[in-house]
């Protein structure tokens, strides 16, 4: 349910997908890495880094990873690190109206499906809960169809995963890091305080949430941008930052 770092380099990846943007690709959109229908090892060679110079004059270091396919480096990509998927039914709770509101005061912009909101995926893809489970099980998982009611269990389940709460609010180094935090103006897109409309799940509804995101589309710039040609490349919905303390390593989870 929660999110996973990166392994080690040279290690399989097996939490995170790899979309290809080459049309030609005998992949098709997606590597599959599992399964009797593996198509590859998805491995992190390394890192590209360059310099970049701050505004006030601090020189850091930026570094881009290097994914292989069966030994091969790969440049036609989109790598996603799936996100976790806790507070999901609340998020799919706050009305468009909100998120709307939200693309009027800042850069920007919510992704239209169909007559629908994008909320969900990292480029706002999928308005519903529903829609990303389907999504996520066809592209990620090869599972091709699932009964009607399963299908809603799921939803119920998704959508029912609570947040953790807060831990040492007030320790010092994370009432400075929220300083620094508003000092950047990181909550511009990363709001930190939303409220929940009506939502079929009772318990959902008319809740004042904290899951630092709009749900918008931002244009990250060159740097940040997909290889390929579509016009969202360098666009990417702002991803909620609420339990990031609970990343970690898939192999932790084989150690407990």
């Amino acid at each position: 349910n929660g999110g996973a770092l990166m392994p080690a380099l040279g290690d399989p990846i097996h939490t995170t997908l790899l979309r290809l943007t080459d049309p030609k690709s005998t992949h098709g959109i997606q590597l599959q890495t599992d399964g009797d229908d593996s198509e590859g090892t998805l491995t992190m060679a390394g890192y590209e880094t360059h310099e970049v110079k701050l505004d006030d004059g601090t020189v850091v270091e930026l570094s881009k990873p290097v994914f292989h396919i069966d030994g091969k480096a790969e440049t036609e990509i989109s790598p996603r690190t799936p996100p976790a998927i806790i507070g999901a039914g609340l998020l799919e709770a706050v009305p468009d109206e909100t998120i709307l509101e939200l693309a009027k005061k800042s850069s920007g912009e919510a992704r239209r499906v169909g007559e629908a909101i994008g909320r969900f995926g990292w480029k706002a893809d999928q308005p519903t809960v529903d829609s990303q489970n389907q999504s996520a099980l066809r592209e990620d998982m090869g599972v091709e169809k699932l009964e009607p009611k399963a299908l809603k269990e799921l939803e119920a389940y998704v959508s029912l995963l609570g947040v953790p709460p807060r831990t040492n609010p007030e320790q010092p180094d994370v009432v400075l890091g929220e300083k620094v935090f508003n000092a950047l103006n990181c909550q511009e897109c990363h709001t930190p305080t939303l409220r929940t409309g009506t939502s079929m799940f009772p318990e959902l509804s008319k809740q004042t949430i904290h899951p630092f995101t709009d749900l918008l589309l931002h244009d990250m710039g060159e740097g940040l941008r997909d290889s390929g040609s579509s016009d969202l490349a360098s666009k990417w919905r702002t991803a909620p930052l609420w339990a990031l303390k609970n990343k970690r390593h898939a192999v932790d989870d084989q150690d407990d």
